[in-house]
C-alpha cells in the first residue's frame, strides 16, 4: 500500500500473521520487508517504508524476544488491528 500526504510518502507492507507459527510468519515478513526497503531505496528513496502488524503479535513477539527487539530501530511497526 503506497500513501502520500503533503509532503510525506510511506509504503506500508500489512501482514496477518495466520499461521501456526508467528516466527515462521515474522521471518516471511522481514524478508519482505528488507527486499522491499531495498527496491523503494532504490527507486522511491524519499518514500519511508512501515510494517504493518496485528497488535497481539507485536506484544508477543516484539516484547518478548529481546533479539527480536533490537531490529526495532530499522523496521518501522504501524498496528493494522
Amino acid at each position: 500500500m503506497v500513501v502520500e500526504k503533503g509532503l510525506e510518502k510511506i509504503a506500508i507492507e500489512v501482514k496477518s500473521f495466520r499461521n501456526a507459527s508467528e516466527i515462521k510468519d515474522l521471518e516471511q515478513a522481514l524478508g519482505q520487508f528488507v527486499l522491499y526497503e531495498h527496491l523503494l531505496n532504490r527507486y522511491e528513496p524519499e518514500r519511508k517504508l512501515y510494517l504493518a502488524i496485528p497488535e497481539e503479535v507485536r506484544q508477543s513477539v516484539f516484547e518478548e524476544e529481546a533479539e527480536i527487539v533490537l531490529i526495532e530501530d530499522r523496521i518501522l511497526l504501524m498496528d493494522n488491528g
